[in-house]
């Protein structure tokens, strides 16, 4: 699985990201690596994908690989909920 999500990495898409980002956050098939996580959470949220968006305002909002901020969180999960995305 981790090879498909490796092929959209290569072509930026912002879903394959954001898949990327989750495997290393919950350990799905790769270790727990929250800077990676991060990084591809990132990479997504700066294309306005949502899910990115979101999963990037949960890492700040427990403190998972960065300091715990909640005013990021609260920006990251507003510009989340202007796109009436729904967890």
């Amino acid at each position: 699985m981790l090879f498909f999500y490796e092929i959209g990495d290569n072509v930026n898409n912002s879903e394959s990201f954001n898949s990327l980002g989750l495997m290393h956050y919950i350990s799905q098939g790769v270790e727990i690596d929250y800077g990676k996580a991060k990084e591809y959470f990132e990479l997504s949220a700066k294309q306005n994908y949502s899910c990115g968006l979101n999963d990037l305002g949960n890492l700040y909002l427990h403190g998972h690989g960065v300091e715990k901020n909640y005013e990021k969180a609260k920006e990251f999960h507003e510009s989340t909920a202007k796109q009436n995305y729904r967890n």
